[in-house]
């Protein structure tokens, strides 16, 4: 009887599936990137509805998880829009029609994607491409993550915290960078601790108040970005 050959041989690498289909990014402009946000604010927004019966019905409880969904989604969909409008404009600084910042100057691109860019000088697919890839890696949720990437998009978070929420006489005035830090500590909290405190490992409460104000928080805070792209376009 003939042995068997079990010896191992060479693995095989950069074998696609031929039959497989790659979808290529579609690049929005600027109404469709804040129409995909008011989209998702709206999906996020309905659910008070739901939230609104079970409280009605006495299911407290209930009605706090809906509230504390809402703030998890409103976090994911301000993320999204930073992809979105963070693509729409490095491919816009690439085609000079936007101002190139210094960190748009050292972002870095591997040596194949500028072969296929040096083959296809015509179009911005593969550029597009390649910031897509890398972008859906990325989250942009913490202050810090927010300053780096409105930075590489030539806008100053500071500035946007300030004009988003100006101060109103009479008020108390909690600045725009604490309202943001706030969302993304209690975002993490509910995410990562089911919403518990570590030190009591009790539920901390919530109600329909507090989150309204969270998404009108990060509401403000897009409007005021897409703002900014907008006068670049003039």
């Amino acid at each position: 009887m003939p042995e068997r050959n079990i010896s191992l041989s060479p693995r095989k690498e950069d074998i696609r599936n031929k039959n497989s289909v790659v979808t290529p990014a579609v690049q929005f402009d600027l109404d469709q990137i804040k129409a995909h946000f008011y989209e998702n604010l709206n999906d996020v927004r309905k659910q008070f509805d739901i939230a609104d019966k079970l409280f009605s019905e006495g299911k407290t409880d209930e009605a706090q998880n809906i509230w504390r969904s809402q703030v998890v989604f409103v976090e994911g969909l301000m993320d999204f829009y930073l992809h979105e409008i963070s693509k729409y404009a490095l491919v816009k600084m690439f085609k000079g029609e936007w101002d190139k910042t210094d960190k748009y100057n050292n972002f870095m691109i591997p040596m194949s994607t500028v072969e296929l860019g040096l083959r296809n000088p015509e179009s911005t697919e593969w550029l597009f491409d390649r910031i897509n890839k890398r972008f859906s890696r990325e989250v942009y949720m913490s202050g810090e993550a927010l300053r780096q990437q409105l930075s590489l998009i030539g806008m100053n978070y500071d500035d946007i915290c300030k004009n988003a929420f100006p101060k109103e006489k009479g008020k108390n005035y909690i600045p725009g960078s604490d309202r943001l830090k706030m969302i993304y500590q209690r975002r993490n909290q509910i995410a990562h601790q089911s919403d518990r405190i570590h030190e009591t490992a009790e539920k901390e409460a919530i109600d329909k108040k507090t989150v309204e104000s969270y998404i009108n928080t990060i509401r403000l805070f897009v409007e005021e970005i897409h703002s900014n792209a907008a006068q670049k376009e003039q």
